[in-house]
């Protein structure tokens, strides 16, 4: 069925192809052409173009890198032939239910709704990450006009958290962090995540879909986009987030909006979406299968918080070196406890008493 929603990719335009050698990422990933689409059993992540001139560019930067995936197959399937959300979301929706992770690369940020769309056919619960400077905000003069209206505002919706990323005070709306404060979501701003990057993995590793917006990142880092901004992450510290998304056993898709192939004359901002493209597949690629009911090697810290009527118990993996909280919700005792994924400073806290940010978000909800 995929090959007739997507359309093959061009080689003979890619200037750079005849000359990869095997230990580039051209010549080591499948790749769907005229003479035929790849077969994806075993695949574990592909890569889709929405916006042809887009994925092309990117593709010239991104087959020249060096191939660092042992152990994972990996294909691009080209180009989605409609940018239509009921087009797509079927496509992202098969990938996911056979168990292969979707990069999807979009010039238009709207498709951040695409992707939340593509999960809650299911109505099973599940997380979104967004990193972003203005938290959804579309390339528009009005600070409403903002996909994360959509997403949070729709009905029925089985989305159990919307975490906010690397969001600037300045550019963002008002109702929205209204919001996300009022529901208990995740939330870290800017200069948060800057001040210790290592804080940010606990936040992304329970996600299932996690969505990099170019305008995150400083203008320097990214200028063939729609939204520059002087501040936001450096290249070094968006693909160190997209590597956490990577190595996170949960993370099912990718998504990288706003990229802008006609202002990128220096290609600076192709090679970066390869670049972060690439950190993910490199995180996927060291999954070690660690997700909260197998944690077989973990050691277990009881700590008592006096403002609590529970002991928590901090588990830290001795493989991974990765922290959780199990806890279970004040309002609902009944309820089974819970892995909540934390890191060393939150059990430091709860050793002298103190309550930690990400349990006091989980318990409010």
């Amino acid at each position: 069925m995929l090959d007739h929603w997507l359309s093959p990719v061009r080689l003979s335009s890619l200037s750079s192809f005849d000359t990869l050698e095997d230990r580039q990422v051209g010549k080591r990933i499948s790749i769907h052409l005229e003479e035929g689409f790849p077969d994806l059993k075993g695949i574990r992540a592909a890569i889709i173009g929405l916006g042809d001139v887009e994925s092309h560019a990117v593709r010239e930067e991104f087959y020249q890198m060096t191939w660092a995936f042992d152990g994972i197959e990996i294909a691009d399937i080209g180009d989605l032939r409609k940018d239509d959300p009921n087009f797509i979301i079927p496509v992202l929706h098969e990938l996911i239910d056979a168990g292969v992770i979707p990069i999807l690369i979009a010039r238009d940020k709207r498709h951040l709704d695409t992707q939340y769309r593509s999960y809650i056919q299911k109505q099973s619960p599940f997380k979104m990450v967004l990193v972003d400077s203005n938290g959804g905000r579309l390339p528009s003069r009005s600070i409403r006009d903002n996909i994360s209206y959509d997403i949070l505002n729709r009905a029925n919706s089985p989305l159990s958290d919307f975490a906010s990323l690397g969001h600037q005070a300045h550019l963002m709306d008002a109702e929205i962090l209204s919001d996300l404060e009022h529901r208990s979501f995740s939330m870290m701003r800017l200069g948060d995540a800057q001040e210790n990057i290592r804080e940010t993995e606990p936040l992304i590793r329970d996600a299932s879909a996690f969505c990099m917006s170019l305008s995150a990142l400083r203008f320097s880092e990214a200028p063939g986009q729609l939204q520059n901004y002087p501040s936001g992450f450096y290249s070094e510290e968006a693909c160190q987030l997209c590597r956490y998304a990577g190595i996170s056993d949960e993370v099912s898709s990718m998504g990288i909006y706003g990229f802008v192939a006609g202002i990128d004359p220096t290609r600076v901002t192709a090679t970066m979406v390869a670049q972060l493209a690439w950190y993910f597949l490199e995180g996927v690629a060291q999954r070690k299968d660690e997700l909260p009911g197998r944690l077989h090697s973990a050691q277990e810290y009881l700590v008592k918080i006096s403002s609590l009527d529970q002991n928590i118990s901090f588990l830290h993996s001795q493989r991974t070196d990765r922290w959780w909280m199990r806890v279970r919700r004040l309002h609902d005792p009944d309820e089974p406890e819970v892995l909540i994924p934390c890191s060393p400073r939150d059990y430091q806290q709860a050793a002298r008493d103190q309550m930690p940010d990400r349990l006091f978000q989980f318990l409010s909800r």
